[in-house]
């Protein structure tokens, strides 16, 4: 069922990117394909990243009528160092797309729209940014230079628990490994967790092994 909701997800944000392409102006429409550049979090060979990135691909390839260079780069900063990995990236990406304008960026997950809110004026400043993030856009993001947009979904940790719970009703004590090398996920994860208190004993641990 995840992996059926990043599709989903992945699928609906494409949408939108289809809608700011077609939104240009015909005769403003430049001859060379739309450039987008997809940012994902995690790395290449993620089974998350591999499905979400392949839906992008065939949704932007479907309508043969709005040419699309298509992208991918990596942040990687759930296996590197988030400093070394940010500042690896945006080099990366200002010396290979040096001579490639982008039109639009799309950030998958909130590190990735971080990334892109911290680099966005000197990588990519005239392009329009989608995101599939679990958190709101700021207001600043939203309204600087092309504007911002995307989708803003949650991760099922209440749902997932009581699933659990209704599994296996005898259970007294529940370990919660919540972690994240560029945010506190067990402060994000705990008010979501915060009802089943008074049914079973909650143990948060974060820590990275």
């Amino acid at each position: 069922m995840r992996m059926a909701a990043r599709r989903f997800l992945a699928l609906s944000g494409v949408v939108i990117v289809a809608g700011l392409l077609l939104g240009v102006d015909a005769a403003a429409q430049p001859r060379r394909p739309f450039t987008v550049l997809t940012i994902h979090w995690g790395s290449e060979d993620s089974p998350s990243t591999t499905a979400i990135d392949g839906a992008i691909k065939e949704s932007l390839s479907s309508d043969p009528s709005t040419p699309v260079a298509y992208f991918t780069e990596y942040l990687e900063s759930d296996r590197f160092p988030v400093e070394e990995a940010t500042a690896a990236l945006s080099a990366y990406i200002r010396q290979k797309y040096a001579g490639r304008p982008i039109d639009v960026v799309i950030a998958v997950s909130d590190p990735a729209v971080e990334f892109v809110r911290q680099h966005r004026s000197e990588l990519f400043p005239n392009a329009p940014l989608v995101v599939a993030a679990t958190e709101m856009l700021d207001t600043r993001l939203r309204s600087e230079g092309p504007g911002a947009t995307g989708l803003i979904g949650g991760v099922g940790y209440d749902s997932t628990l009581d699933l659990a719970l209704q599994l296996q009703p005898s259970t007294k004590r529940v370990f919660v490994i919540a972690f994240a090398p560029t945010l506190n996920l067990v402060e994000r994860v705990r008010p979501s967790l915060m009802s089943f208190a008074e049914r079973v004993e909650l143990t948060y641990f974060d820590e990275p092994s």
